[in-house]
């Protein structure tokens, strides 16, 4: 049988009415019998009051369970090390419909081709094709340079470069530029392949590490040089499915 993830108080408060001097209030218990990406999508759309005009809910207690109970812990542990909540999800969707509308003022009706770097930035890609209002494609490429914390300054190609970017709008997508030397190796094999564009789209980007010289057309956040999990982003293979981004605590 299917567990509850969620259990969720809300006060159901309707207009008010001529003449009253408070709106009617009811409390309505909501169980969720669903897997945590509804559950927190239900609440959330309930909270902003998007599922009626004639009412809406107030929040007034929750209980969740989720992978590492991350929704609302300030603090986690990934294997051995610690992690602080940096950047909560609410600001990484926002981010993302920003580089969405950029994206679309430049590549309206040119069918672009995404290119996604894995593992790190499959998240974030599939989020950022969804906000497009036109079509497009995606391919994937698994490229490495990074070992535990650290980068090892070695790319190595885990999958073949697609042919399917000659002559083709290709935008790379990235979880994150830091140093560059990943991203600059793959422009200078792709550029051999004749793309009539080529550009980078990267949610995080870290200045203070950069050390090539090439343009990140659509950026979303720049950060201090500082590790960081989730929302993709791992640790040795771990904390990819946090819903937020945290930055490691230094000792």
């Amino acid at each position: 049988m299917l567990q509850p993830f969620g259990v969720v108080d809300f006060q159901r408060i309707f207009p008010l009415e001529p003449g009253a001097k408070s709106p009617l209030k009811s409390k309505v218990t909501i169980l969720f019998r669903t897997h945590y990406p509804i559950f927190h999508y239900l609440c959330t759309t309930i909270k902003t009051g998007y599922l009626t005009d004639s009412m809406f809910f107030k929040q007034t207690s929750t209980n969740i369970t989720h992978p590492y109970n991350s929704l609302f812990m300030e603090r986690i542990t990934v294997k051995d090390k610690t992690f602080e909540l940096y950047i909560p999800r609410e600001d990484i969707r926002r981010t993302i419909v920003k580089m969405a509308s950029e994206i679309s003022r430049d590549m309206q009706g040119k069918n672009p081709l995404f290119l996604s770097i894995l593992n790190g930035a499959f998240i974030f890609t599939s989020d950022l094709i969804r906000e497009l209002p036109f079509p497009c494609q995606v391919s994937f490429l698994r490229l490495s340079s990074y070992s535990g914390t650290s980068t090892t300054r070695q790319v190595r190609e885990l999958s073949p470069i697609p042919e399917a970017v000659r002559n083709r709008h290709v935008i790379i997508t990235e979880d994150i530029v830091d140093t560059g030397i990943t991203l600059d190796h793959l422009l200078k094999k792709l550029r051999l392949l004749n793309p009539l564009s080529l550009n980078v789209a990267s949610l995080l980007y870290k200045p203070d590490a950069f050390e090539k010289s090439f343009p990140i057309r659509y950026c979303g956040m720049e950060i201090p040089n500082r590790f960081v999990v989730g929302y993709g982003l791992d640790y040795d293979e771990q904390g990819r499915n946090l819903p937020h981004i945290y930055q490691l605590v230094e000792p």
